[in-house]
């Protein structure tokens, strides 16, 4: 029985994270505007085109590991802060440990103003010690 827990122990911690020996942490809702927490975010509304707005900016990681799965949550408010529209966002790829990622969203409705926050994101931490 406890080659068979030791089995187990050695193949979770295998899956655990990318490859052997790392862990990953989701976290979510986790409200971060433009500063504040682990991450930060730096962004702007662009000109109204024909399909809308576009919002570019960075996502700034303040840790010394790799943050991925950014997902972004942008909110469309009218001038009564109401939300009018609500998009949800992908950055790509990975946010390095005490770097940045770029993001662009395009086609947002046209707005008064806009809000936008770190939805969720995973932490992806180095060597864990066993």
């Amino acid at each position: 029985m406890r080659a068979l827990a030791l089995i187990v122990a050695t193949t979770l911690a295998g899956c655990a994270g990318e490859g052997t020996g790392f862990w990953s942490r989701l976290e979510t809702n986790v409200e971060i505007g433009r500063s504040g927490g682990p991450l930060s975010l730096d962004w702007e509304v662009g000109e109204p085109a024909p399909d809308g707005r576009r919002i570019t900016g960075y996502v700034y990681n303040r840790t010394d590991y790799r943050i991925g799965r950014v997902y972004l949550r942008i909110e469309s408010l009218d001038a009564r802060e109401q939300v009018i529209a609500t998009r949800y966002w992908w950055v790509m790829g990975d946010v390095p440990a005490t770097d940045r990622a770029y993001f662009d969203v395009p086609a947002l409705p046209v707005a008064d103003h806009y809000r936008v926050s770190v939805y969720s994101y995973y932490i992806d931490a180095g060597p864990a010690s066993i």
